[in-house]
C-alpha cells in the first residue's frame, strides 16, 4: 500500500501492520494536499490542489522503475 506523508515522502506500507516496507522516498514538497494515488505500470500519479503548503496545483508522477524520478505538470487552477 502506498501513502504520502505530510513531509511529501512516499511510503510503501505493509497492509499487515502499517510499517514502512522500504525507506520513504521524496515525492512532493512538504504539506501538500494530494488526491488519491493511482498506480499504473510502476508509476504513481496524484494531483495537488488548493495551494496547500505553497505546493503548486499540479499533476505529479513518480516512476518507481526509473530511480524514483519525479515529474510534475502545473494545472494553473
Amino acid at each position: 500500500m502506498y501513502a504520502i506523508g505530510s513531509d511529501g515522502f512516499l511510503h510503501t506500507l505493509s497492509s499487515a501492520n502499517g510499517a514502512d516496507m522500504t525507506a520513504p522516498v521524496p515525492f512532493l514538497p512538504p504539506n501538500p494536499k494530494p488526491s488519491a494515488l493511482i498506480f499504473i505500470d510502476g508509476v504513481i500519479y496524484t494531483t495537488t490542489s488548493s495551494g496547500c503548503g505553497a505546493v503548486p496545483n499540479a499533476v505529479w508522477a513518480i516512476d518507481l522503475t526509473a530511480g524514483n524520478k519525479v515529474t510534475s505538470w502545473k494545472t494553473g487552477g
